[in-house]
């Protein structure tokens, strides 16, 4: 039980650690943005310093292919990069190459750039279109 925990564990810091890096692309972390992090971690029972303590750490791409739960973390990326209001374009940019690793067509970040994302369930049902596996 301890290695399942501790390898779920390394799983969502990967993940947290992408969005944070996500959220620092435009040049600036909005407090809006933070506010969905914060929410993310709490959710995940890690405490909010975490993304002050990891907000440097560097993203490997390649290794979020073979992530479990690919369509949650790319509902997370798409749900940030609308957090502040502002669609920056390298936010949009680094989504898209973020879809393309996840296996999903980048169309979908365009698709949702205007429509608006539901909840979690509603999206994974919608995302399915975009998938390139």
């Amino acid at each position: 039980y301890e290695r399942l925990q501790s390898l779920m564990d390394k799983l969502l810091h990967r993940k947290i650690n992408l969005l944070v890096h996500l959220a620092h692309v435009d040049g600036k972390f909005d407090e809006t943005e933070k506010e969905m992090l914060r929410g993310i971690l709490m959710e995940n029972g890690l405490h909010a310093a975490y993304l002050e303590e990891h907000s440097s750490m560097t993203v490997d791409l390649k290794a979020i292919s073979a992530l479990p739960g690919r369509a949650e973390l790319l509902y997370w990326v798409l749900k940030l990069i609308h957090a502040d209001g502002q669609l920056h374009p390298s936010e949009l940019a680094y989504s898209r190459v973020i879809a393309k690793q996840l296996g999903f067509k980048e169309d979908v970040v365009e698709h949702f750039r205007t429509s608006p994302i539901k909840t979690l369930a509603a999206f994974e049902k919608e995302v399915i279109i975009f998938e390139e596996r």
